[in-house]
């Protein structure tokens, strides 16, 4: 793990080349989504919350706009290096479940906390059968 700090359009857009990361499907969350996720009630949404709040994610979307698959780094299991493939979950697409699903972010909730980057092309999301939302960070390695 990395000392955390703020990185700004230029350094995403490096790591986008580093890790082949098409720059034009690339994007940033904004902050106001934490902000969100805290305004949930947090009796009831505790664990989902704390799940969403996680620094390594994949959010696997239907067309229909639901969570049908869920990724996240405390779920992966490993250390130093997560198993993210633990258990064979990733032979299908989309993977096995890993995560417990919940409503909690829906597909247009997170569309909305997404800030397009100058060479991000606007998802138009029905034209896909999926979407897979990737939180990733540079804290992680």
């Amino acid at each position: 793990m990395k000392k955390t700090k703020t990185v700004d359009e230029k350094t995403i857009v490096r790591y986008t080349k580093i890790y082949n990361i098409p720059a034009v499907d690339s994007y940033e969350l904004d902050t106001a989504y934490f902000s969100y996720l805290f305004l949930l009630d947090t009796t009831k949404y505790k664990t989902q919350i704390k799940n969403h709040y996680q620094p390594l994610q994949a959010l696997y979307y239907d067309k229909s706009g639901r969570l049908t698959s869920f990724q996240v780094n405390c779920y992966a299991g490993g250390f130093p290096n997560l198993k993210w493939h633990r258990n064979e979950i990733l032979t299908t697409f989309p993977p096995k479940q890993q995560a417990p699903i919940d409503s909690i972010v829906s597909l247009e909730t997170q569309l909305k906390y997404l800030k397009l980057l100058s060479q991000t092309t606007k998802l138009i999301n029905d034209s896909y059968d999926y979407i897979v939302i990737v939180y990733w960070n540079r804290f992680m390695g």
